[in-house]
This record gives C-alpha cells, sequence and structure tokens, in this order.
C-alpha cells in the first residue's frame, strides 16, 4: 500500500457545530461535490472513527455514512436518526462516554474529509484506494497513540481481499 493522502489531497473541514437536522451534513457534501474520501469524526478534538465513502448509489448521496453515524447522536433531539444504517454509532456514543463521562454532542463534532475525487489511481478500482487511505489513517493514528480510534474496531482492510489490477497491466493487456 502506498501513502495516499498527505501528498495529493488537502483535507477539509466540516464543523457540525450550529447545524440543526443531520441532513444538513448530506447538503454539505452535495455543495463540496465530493464522491470519494476516507474521513474523520472527532469529538471535541478526540478522533472517535476512522471511515470510507462508498459508490453512491440511485438511493444515496455523499456524505450519507458520515450522516447516518453523526445522526445516531441524542444532541439532534426529536430530528435525530434512528434507524438500522449507521446505529453501531450509538456504541461509539456509549464508549465515548464510558470513558469522558459525557455523551458527545453534534455541536462538538468535527468532520475531516480527504477528497481522492482528483487523485491519481493506480488500480481500476478506486474505491479499494479510498479504503486504502482510511487504512493508513487508521494506522498512524495506532502507532502515534498506541490504540485504534473508539470507534475503529479493525484497521479497514475488509477490502483488501478484492483484487484490483493496476492500470498500467490492463491497458498494456488491451493495446
Amino acid at each position: 500500500m502506498r501513502k495516499y493522502l498527505h501528498h495529493w489531497t488537502t483535507p477539509i473541514l466540516i464543523p457540525c457545530k450550529g447545524m440543526k437536522k443531520p441532513a444538513e451534513i448530506i447538503h454539505v457534501f452535495r455543495n463540496l461535490k465530493i464522491e470519494k474520501y476516507p474521513y474523520a469524526i472527532s469529538h471535541s478534538s478526540i478522533t472517535v472513527k476512522f471511515g470510507a465513502s462508498a459508490p453512491a448509489t440511485k438511493d444515496t448521496e455523499p456524505g450519507e455514512r458520515v450522516y447516518r453515524q453523526i445522526g445516531q447522536l441524542h444532541s439532534w433531539g426529536y430530528t435525530k436518526i434512528t434507524g438500522p444504517n449507521g446505529s453501531d454509532f450509538r456504541d461509539i456514543d456509549k464508549k465515548y462516554q464510558d470513558m469522558y463521562s459525557e455523551p458527545m454532542n453534534h455541536n462538538n463534532i468535527l468532520i475531516t474529509v480527504w477528497p481522492m475525487d482528483n487523485y491519481p489511481f493506480i488500480t481500476t478500482d478506486p474505491w479499494k484506494e479510498v479504503n486504502w487511505g482510511e487504512q493508513e489513517l487508521i494506522e498512524n493514528y495506532e502507532k502515534f497513540y498506541g490504540s485504534r480510534p473508539i470507534g475503529n474496531v479493525d484497521n479497514g482492510s475488509l477490502m483488501n481481499n478484492k483484487s484490483a489490477p493496476l492500470k498500467g497491466v490492463v491497458e498494456h493487456i488491451f493495446n
């Protein structure tokens, strides 16, 4: 795995402070016009989770994973999300509360996004490389802090079992 993020993309910071409903997160991502990205969710300067976008479908939009996770927080009041998608973030909130004696509040959430839409992908599967960006973030965090964030039980390597040929190999075969 090559180093993905540090030389090719500048992170975008999205504070949730002042947002009235979780759907505002989707609007921010829509306005940014980014689809491929790893991200970090931090609360009060503590990184609680790294993740990565997934291919959009006719039923999803960029930012939907982040929206479904952060939208689970009780601080949204009656607008909070209650469905099963992203419900694991409730467990992350519980772990955070056990560790820091307070629940997470969306007004203290900062989303950091590393856009990769213009990234020079080297394989035929850009989503695999977005996942590698997430892995890089988790690995760097673990090296620095000695453990993963509370929301990353594994190191994000699930997609490593899926093959993706290098672009140059495919181009060579079919030229």
